[in-house]
C-alpha cells in the first residue's frame, strides 16, 4: 500500500470527525447565532436583518445578517461578489475573524460550552467504516466489497508490495 494512498485515508477520516464535530456544533448554534456573531465581534446594529454597513469593507448598506432557517448566514454585497452567495455561521465567522473552518468550529463550540472532547468521543462511537460510508452516501457494504476495512487511526501495514 502507497504512503499517498494511507495519507489519503487519513486526511479522510479527519475530514470525517470535523465534519461530524461541524454537525454537533450546528445543530447546538440554531437559533443562537445572534449571541454567536456578537461575542466574536460583530456589532449588534448589523445583526438586525436590515442593510447595514459591513463590518469589512464598510459600505452604507451593503451587508445583511439573512439568517436563512436560523442558520447564522451573512450577506455583503461587496465582500460576495454577484451579491447572491450567503454564509452559514460558521462561514461567517471564518469570514469576519479570518480564521480557519476547525478554528471557527472551534470558537462557536466554545462559545456554546460545547466540550470538543465530549463530542468527539461520542462521534468515535460510530466506526470509522461507518462514518466514510455516512461521508460518500454509501453502505459500509459497499466498502467492504472494495477492500476497505476497519482500522484505527495510526495502523499500519508492515508488509509493503
Amino acid at each position: 500500500m502507497s504512503v499517498g494512498f494511507l495519507l489519503c485515508c487519513f486526511l479522510l477520516m479527519e475530514r470525517v470527525g470535523m465534519l461530524e464535530l461541524k454537525d454537533h456544533v450546528l445543530s447546538e448554534a440554531r437559533g443562537n447565532w445572534k449571541f454567536i456573531l456578537e461575542s466574536v465581534g460583530f456589532d449588534h446594529s448589523v445583526l438586525d436583518g436590515h442593510g447595514r454597513p459591513c463590518p469589512l469593507c464598510i459600505g452604507n448598506d451593503r451587508f445583511a445578517f439573512t439568517n436563512r432557517g436560523g442558520d447564522g448566514s451573512v450577506l455583503c454585497r461587496k465582500c460576495n461578489p454577484g451579491g447572491h452567495l450567503t454564509r452559514d455561521g460558521l462561514g461567517a465567522v471564518q469570514w469576519f475573524r479570518g480564521c480557519t473552518f476547525p478554528e471557527a468550529v472551534t470558537e462557536v463550540a466554545q462559545i456554546l460550552g460545547i466540550d470538543i472532547g465530549k463530542a468527539e468521543e461520542k462521534i468515535n462511537e460510530v466506526s470509522i467504516l461507518e462514518r466514510v460510508a455516512k461521508l460518500k452516501g454509501v453502505t459500509p457494504d459497499t466498502l467492504k466489497r472494495f477492500r476497505c476495512h476497519e482500522a484505527t487511526r495510526f495502523e499500519r501495514e508492515d508488509n509493503r508490495e
